[in-house]
């Protein structure tokens, strides 16, 4: 059973007093058990979620499209030997778009809380671990009505404490977030425009998470994982990514960011100013998988540094 949303309101996960009835609802006890956890804790592994061979069949693939793509790759690796995050290349690779559709679990999972179907907003995909402080994602993904997002990481090979596992902040998104109207005032003058994005905004409100976290006492949970298994993680939930002790090898993993369909997303301009007025309906381009919906942006994406039309690409 769905929980009906109410689209003009905030989603029923955001408050504690709501678990009991949530969890209520959930027609199996697999479900039962994940959503209490991701309640609770924030966040939930998943354990096999998608079978190892999915997984090599996307490390593959991705391997073909960078042989037949060199004009592509070889630039952007930008002089050393590590691409930076690549962006939406699920737009190109049917084998991405199956780490999600065939997620059966995670989909369960996060249809049930949504109370509509997930699909995707963007992804994400590493070769390394990203090394990341810990940080909350709502800053730039930023829905209206808020918080209609969850992020969702598949491993495609084995995380440990050398390879730059996940690290999470466990009951970090029960944690109120700091005043970000007087944030945005702090930084910019009276009658300037909030922009979509901002390093300086974005570190300040990350460092008031981080005291935050500090503050509660609440410990930095490093997150280890077999090839396949999935977080699904709350929208609030501080995480970041453990620093990496073996340069040597790899941290193959997918981010997919997910959404119910037709759910807008805004950035810093509007999560700094969360009583402003923005358009709740968003006709984004749809690019239909085999049974769910992913946002066909333009472009491929290496970090922010080169950007590819999917048609640019050869061999898949």
């Amino acid at each position: 059973m769905k929980l009906k949303p109410d689209l003009g309101a905030m989603p029923r996960y955001m408050s504690p007093e709501n678990d009991a009835a949530i969890l209520a609802q959930a027609l199996s006890e697999t479900v039962r058990g994940q959503a209490e956890q991701f309640l609770s804790d924030g966040f939930v592994v998943i354990k096999e979620a998608v079978p190892p061979g999915l997984c090599d069949a996307a490390v593959t693939a991705f391997r073909k499209l960078e042989i037949d793509n060199p004009q592509i790759f070889q630039p952007a690796r930008l002089g050393s030997s590590r691409y930076p995050r690549i962006v939406n290349l699920h737009l190109v690779l049917p084998q991405f778009r199956d780490l999600f559709e065939l997620n059966v679990q995670a989909l369960e999972l996060q249809d049930f809380l949504f109370g509509d179907e997930a699909c995707v907003y963007t992804s994400l995909f590493f070769e390394h671990g990203s090394e990341q402080s810990l940080h909350r994602d709502t800053p730039y993904f930023c829905t209206r009505p808020e918080y209609r997002y969850f992020g969702m990481w598949v491993a495609l090979e084995a995380v440990d404490d050398d390879n730059g596992p996940l690290m999470v902040a466990p009951r970090g998104h029960r944690l109120p977030d700091p005043d970000r109207q007087a944030l945005a005032r702090a930084f910019l003058p009276p009658d300037e425009a909030t922009p979509q994005f901002s390093e300086p905004l974005w570190n300040a409100y990350q460092q008031d998470v981080s005291d935050a976290c500090d503050a509660a006492g609440l410990t930095r949970q490093t997150v280890r994982l077999n090839k396949g298994d999935t977080i699904v993680w709350h929208p609030q939930l501080p995480h970041g990514g453990r620093a990496i002790r073996d340069y040597d090898r790899t941290r193959l993993s997918v981010v997919f960011h997910c959404i119910p369909k037709d759910t807008p997303v805004y950035k810093l301009d509007a999560f700094l100013n969360p009583n402003q007025a923005f358009p709740t309906e968003m006709n984004w381009p749809y690019q239909s998988g085999e049974t769910r919906a992913f946002v066909r942006h333009a472009h491929v994406t290496f970090d922010v540094h080169f950007h590819h039309r999917p048609a640019e690409f050869k061999g898949f």
